[in-house]
């Protein structure tokens, strides 16, 4: 029997280093990172095609190349792909993330597609340049032939300016710098309009912009213009903020619309003469490319005659109000100033007022906590600032009256708010020190005749002839000495278990962890550094639920942690919220966000769901 065993682990030995040698080759090959463009040799002349750079792995960074020769219709696209295989019993599981353009070819000849490039695993990778050749145009089909759904070029049908086009309106054509205005693009139509898209968007050169269209389908009505009945909808909406004075130029809107237009068949029978043609007329559906009026807005400079000290571009009409913490503390205690501007205006742009403190005063780097939104007439809200402020010495301390400076375009004055003076009173910080004594003992040189130096404060007297050994202090004092020393030895074998359970480990050290994470996308998030932000907050998620489900990185899915959630009863609304930020995050590495209050808010809820399961899986395994 022992011989059989023995054979049977050498067996086992020799199994394990030939299953090695075939991994090994299998892994290194996976492990590969391939970038590939996939593109067709030739195209007619107006012919759409598809161009699409692939990747095996996750890619950030995306630099796309310029499509000399071509017209960008959509793109880039981002999709991702998963093909499982299984030959001769061998699972093999291949993913592919995908960038993809329509493009439009507008001019005839050869023409080189240089490299575009992503970063995967922190690498740079590209494709090989590729080339195209663009023939002339095909011979367009009969029009009889065309089915009623397919996209036909504008040959055909005659699609006049007047049966549809798009207008550009600003809802002030002179503000100031400063002051916000909303520029509104209509679609106008007489015909049927089944799809558009932007091809181009408006450049805004020296204004601050964001777009605030209403999500959803644009509201429809109607209205007569040179005597004709138009559909007229909302296409878009974008606030502006000029940012200097002088004509600025909104440029053009590019748009390209598809339109289902009636067209009558070719007629080659008596039959077709004899019902008119309108019923073998057929519905054909047409591109057709709108451009919309640029406009041009007269920007006002802010008066530069009585511009008050202090003033740091506010525009609109504003309140403010300034309040601390605390205005009793002792030295080195943290008093928290908080300054509020609330109203409508360029609430965005507002900064931190002018502020002069005691040199006793040390002040660190305000934080600003936004609340506006922005819509069509404005931005409404308040910016908060809050101020660390430490005083380093002790006495009384008048801060202010702290002055918010804003102009108004209303009434095309300055106008100053200054807060009430703010006191502090700090006091010293309380030293343990020893009371003075009434009487100071000399120096005095003892004789055998003298007199000792009497004492003053209260003294223990013990018996003559009785040892400290021998008391019960010295006892107790053993005793806990004794269990002292148990209680350390029991802890660090605790300890050293703890140690040797990596499960329990980490499972405990979850919470730490993910704050510790959270604490560098916090430092990601002041230096601007967007992507590498949602990286460490996406990291901080995912790493906290498999140090707590005791599942590696690799095994973690959105089925498993739905699973787990509902098996240990996870609140819904913290699983919603859990979800919803990794949907954020894996959405931010390949788009941009639109501004700082959706990535602040995506801070908070990423602590506020961590918290929320540290509460409620700790609740569960006491």
């Amino acid at each position: 029997m022992m011989l059989l065993d023995k054979l049977n682990n050498a067996r086992g030995k020799y199994l394990a280093v030939l299953l090695l040698i075939f991994l090994i080759p299998s892994v290194s090959i996976g492990s590969q990172v391939s970038f590939t463009i996939q593109i067709p040799a030739q195209v007619s002349l107006g012919e759409r095609f598809s161009v699409v750079f692939s990747s095996n792995k996750r890619a950030a960074d995306f630099q796309a190349p310029s499509f000399d020769g071509f017209r960008i219709v959509s793109g880039p696209a981002q999709s991702s792909s998963t093909s499982v295989q299984i030959v001769n019993g061998q699972v093999s599981q291949t993913e592919t993330y995908s960038f993809t353009y329509i493009l439009e070819s507008i001019r005839e000849g050869t023409f080189r597609i240089e490299r575009a490039s992503v970063v995967i695993d922190g690498r740079r990778y590209s494709t090989n340049p590729a080339t195209i050749m663009v023939t002339p145009r095909t011979q367009t089909p009969t029009p009889g032939v065309a089915t009623p759904s397919r996209v036909q070029p504008n040959e055909e049908v005659q699609i006049s300016s007047d049966d549809i086009f798009v207008r550009a309106t600003a809802s002030k054509s002179n503000p100031f710098v400063g002051e916000q205005i909303t520029v509104t693009y209509r679609l106008y139509t007489r015909l049927q309009v089944s799809q558009y898209g932007f091809d181009e968007a408006p450049g805004f050169q020296g204004f601050w912009a964001e777009n605030i269209t209403p999500e959803g389908q644009p509201q429809t009505s109607h209205e007569v213009v040179n005597g004709s009945r138009y559909t007229v909808a909302v296409i878009k909406q974008v606030a502006l903020i000029p940012q200097k004075a002088g004509s600025l130029r909104v440029e053009p809107l590019y748009m390209n619309t598809v339109v289902r237009v009636q067209q009558a068949r070719s007629r080659g029978s008596i039959l077709d003469s004899f019902f008119g043609g309108s019923f073998f007329d057929n519905m054909l559906s047409v591109e057709h490319p709108i451009i919309s009026n640029p406009l041009n807005i007269q920007v006002r400079a802010l008066p530069r005659q009585n511009v008050p000290d202090g003033f740091n571009g506010a525009v609109g009409q504003m309140n403010f109000n300034a309040t601390l913490s605390d205005d009793s503390v002792g030295v080195d205690s943290p008093i928290t100033l908080t300054m509020i501007v609330e109203g409508s205006g360029n609430l965005q742009m507002v900064n931190v007022p002018e502020l002069n403190f005691p040199a006793e005063i040390e002040s660190f780097e305000a934080q600003a906590i936004d609340d506006f939104t922005t819509n069509i007439t404005g931005t409404r809200g308040s910016r908060q600032f809050e101020l660390l402020l430490i005083p380093r010495a002790s006495g009384n301390f008048a801060l202010g009256p702290i002055q918010f400076i804003f102009f108004n375009p209303a009434t095309g004055r300055y106008q100053v708010i200054a807060s009430r003076e703010l006191q502090i009173v700090v006091s010293p910080v309380a030293n343990i020190t020893a009371q003075n004594q009434v009487v100071h003992p000399q120096t005095i040189d003892f004789l055998n005749a003298d007199i000792r130096f009497i004492h003053i404060t209260p003294f223990s007297l013990q018996l003559s002839g009785t040892t400290y050994f021998k008391s019960p202090r010295f006892f107790i004092k053993i005793v806990l000495l004794i269990l002292g020393f148990w209680v350390f030895v029991w802890l660090w074998r605790r300890g050293e278990k703890a140690k040797g359970n990596l499960v329990l480990l980490r499972y405990k050290k979850a919470h730490k962890m993910a704050l510790k994470r959270l604490s560098n996308a916090s430092k990601r998030l002041k230096a601007q550094q967007n992507a590498e932000f949602f990286e460490e907050v996406f990291k901080a998620l995912w790493g906290y639920i498999s140090d707590k489900l005791a599942l590696p990185v690799s095994k973690l899915s959105r089925a498993t942690v739905q699973e787990s959630f509902e098996q240990l009863h996870v609140d819904p609304e913290t699983t919603k919220e859990f979800f919803d930020v990794l949907d954020v995050c894996e959405f931010a590495r390949f788009a941009p966000v639109a501004g700082v209050v959706e990535i602040q808010n995506t801070f908070k809820k990423a602590l506020h769901c961590i918290v929320s399961l540290e509460k409620e899986l700790n609740a569960q395994n006491k």
